[in-house]
């Protein structure tokens, strides 16, 4: 029997992962793809810390225990977050398209990091 709970932002927010009786948790933690430190900040400033936090390979991947000097800190991410996908405790799900609606008239219109627009370089055209 499955049974499905969702959360207020609040609860998600204020209660530790591994005081829950779950299987499986759907978490919104954000991160651009292409970023070097996605692992870190997963593992430091996210809610993915408190169920893997504690692994032996996450303390290893914080500490450098792991580290190679010829490979690149993305590429050394990469490989932990792979790692997790193999072992099939996590599955990352991306968000591929995003659709802001802006008015005709806006020009210039950029996207930084984590799907954010820049707002200070957009331009109103007559």
């Amino acid at each position: 029997m499955s049974l499905f709970r969702k959360w207020s932002q609040l609860d998600y927010l204020n209660n530790h992962l591994l005081n829950t009786d779950a299987d499986f948790i759907w978490m919104y933690e954000h991160y651009h793809m292409i970023q070097a430190f996605k692992a870190v900040d997963l593992l430091t400033q996210c809610k993915f810390q408190e169920w893997y936090g504690e692994l032996p390979e996450a303390r290893k991947f914080l500490n450098d225990l792991n580290y190679k000097p010829n490979d690149s800190q993305k590429h050394i991410a990469q490989q932990f977050v792979r790692d997790l996908e193999k072992k099939k405790l996590m599955i990352p799900l991306f968000e591929n398209k995003r659709l802001i609606e802006m008015p005709m008239n806006m020009k210039n219109i950029q996207q930084l990091a984590y799907g954010t627009l820049d707002y200070h370089s957009m331009v109103i055209d007559n």
